[in-house]
């Protein structure tokens, strides 16, 4: 689960990271009433789930009620990378003399935690790579956690003042025990800003948290509830325990399996096809499970074809097909092509069931469906 920037904060604040002093906002409204308590100047962010909103006008400093006012309205009305801010993050301008980058994130090829640092924050960490900049890594052993001495290694490379190495340190450790904590995959804090008083305090947070850890981390719920970014869709498909990926194309796919999924997606791309979702209804799905689907295709999707890719093993053809008939009575005016591969356990009653009520574009093999789906759209 990827959360917003001020989602992100609201997390390290409760760990007492320092963060900057600051305020959510739906309306161009509520913005001068927030920065009044907070004070300018003040920084105004776009909340979406992209990088370099800076550099596309997605972050404004403003010193007066008037810029405010000007560049509050302008982000929230904009879009960003294809996407509009649901929101706005207001912030308290920190004065700052260098900018850093940290991040923690998990390698699962090495079992490992890496830490990665530099002085160069601010820009794309492949970007500072890219320049020559000195990135510094730390490798850890998630049974040993982050180490003194490695959190030592890591400041005293970035900070050659005594003091100001330790307390950073020291933060350091604070991130991991963080990251650890909340159950993160990724945590990148970029800008990690160095005061003028000495301290330092994370500008900017990314996280990406863990999706298994649903049942231990209360955060996941609430995020997923009330996250605006989330469509609904997304919350059915959670609720009735099914694989869900909205993509940009226009033929959507169901089908029972992950491998099995990807594979039609590919199939379907190989033969000019642009798929418009990923739905994995999974190995035992129920006709309830495959008409929620159906549905969110059908009301969310909204594709010029369906494509239902069905292997039966656990699962049984005819129950496949009786969750397809109900789900489809809902849309017998729409001109949406359907294509359906039904395969396996119960075949061939499920193919009577279909058969029966009206439905021919039906194949057992998967790539002549895929062919005549991109076929029909084309």
């Amino acid at each position: 689960m990827k959360l917003l920037e001020f989602e992100a904060k609201n997390l390290l604040g409760e760990y007492s990271i320092p963060i900057p002093k600051n305020a959510v906002v739906y309306s161009v409204n509520d913005i001068l009433p927030a920065i009044d308590k907070i004070g300018f100047p003040a920084v105004i962010k776009a909340q979406i789930q992209s990088g370099g909103r800076g550099k596309s006008g997605g972050v404004k400093i403003v010193k007066n009620k008037t810029e405010a006012e000007i560049e509050g309205e302008k982000i929230l009305n904009s879009e960003f990378k294809g996407m509009k801010p649901s929101c706005l993050l207001i912030e308290g301008f920190v004065p700052h003399s260098e900018e850093l980058y940290f991040s923690l994130t998990v390698v699962r090829p090495k079992r490992k935690i890496i830490a990665l640092i530099s002085k160069h924050g601010g820009v794309d960490i492949e970007e500072a790579s890219k320049t020559g900049s000195v990135i510094i890594k730390e490798e850890i052993d998630p049974l040993l956690g982050l180490m003194d001495y490695q959190a030592s290694n890591l400041a005293n490379n970035i900070v050659n003042d005594k003091n100001k190495s330790n307390n950073l340190a020291v933060l350091l450790l604070d991130f991991y025990n963080f990251f650890i904590k909340k159950d993160l995959q990724l945590l990148e804090i970029n800008p990690l800003v160095e005061e003028t008083n000495g301290g330092f305090k994370a500008l900017d947070a990314k996280i990406i948290a863990d999706g298994n850890s649903t049942f231990r981390q209360s955060f996941h719920k609430n995020l997923f509830e009330n996250n605006s970014l989330i469509t609904q869709g997304e919350k059915i498909s959670k609720e009735k325990g099914f694989a869900y990926v909205p993509l940009d194309g226009d033929i959507a796919v169901i089908g029972n399996g992950a491998g099995l999924v990807m594979a039609t997606l590919d199939l379907i791309s190989y033969h000019g096809g642009k798929p418009a979702c990923f739905i994995d209804v999974g190995g035992g799905a129920s006709p309830e499970t495959l008409s929620a689907a159906i549905n969110i295709v059908i009301n969310e999707i909204k594709p010029k074809a369906l494509f239902i890719n069905i292997f039966a093993g656990i699962t049984r053809c005819d129950d496949v097909a009786i969750g397809f008939v109900n789900a489809i009575k809902n849309i017998k005016n729409s001109n949406m092509n359907i294509v359906i591969r039904l395969t396996g356990t119960n075949e061939t009653e499920g193919l009577e069931i279909l058969a029966k009520n009206g439905f021919k574009d039906i194949y057992s093999d998967m790539e002549n469906a895929a062919i005549n789906v991109v076929k029909n759209v084309r």
